[in-house]
């Protein structure tokens, strides 16, 4: 199913580097917004600077990967010290494809991170790798959003319902 997300996390503080080695990835393509932090918020959300630095030191590679303008996203990046690229232009493959390239990343060990199933998990499908959905950190004000997000809500139903069943 092309809006199910290979696996779904609350926050992704939540994700370890044993459950990522578990699956066999070693590289992570990261969303900024509403995954990392709020909306135009320029410092990580709490929590966010420890976990990259365990990730860092499991030898996980990352790279950021917004459909948000270089003027937001660049000045994020940097003082996460990560590399990114900006106007990815999410779910359209090129920015995954342009992303594994400049990480030299493989497919198969390289997954996506993010908290929209329109963008970053159709994009991660589309192109061929797994994803991570996490819950959005707040819930967005516009009505595009809100649309969004209920649209959403339908296609993950289904998924939710197996993973509960998978789980007793």
């Amino acid at each position: 199913m092309p809006f199910s997300p290979t696996w779904y996390f609350e926050k992704i503080e939540d994700v370890s580097p044993e459950f990522l080695r578990e699956n066999g990835v070693s590289a992570l393509i990261l969303d900024v917004d509403n995954t990392l932090t709020t909306h135009d918020n320029p410092m990580p959300k709490a929590g966010v600077a420890v976990w990259l630095e365990k990730m860092r030191a499991a030898g996980i590679t990352m790279m950021i990967l917004s459909n948000n303008k270089v003027e937001r996203v660049r000045p994020f990046a940097k003082a996460l010290g990560l590399p990114c690229i900006p106007n990815g232009k999410k779910p359209l493959p090129d920015g995954i494809r342009r992303t594994l390239h400049a990480m030299g990343t493989q497919r198969e060990k390289t997954i996506v991170v993010g908290d929209q199933v329109f963008t970053d998990v159709l994009a991660g499908k589309w192109s061929g790798l797994r994803t991570l959905l996490v819950e959005p950190i707040q819930p967005e004000a516009t009505a595009f959003f809100r649309f969004k997000r209920a649209m959403e809500k339908i296609c993950l139903a289904g998924y939710h319902r197996k993973r509960r069943k998978n789980n007793r």
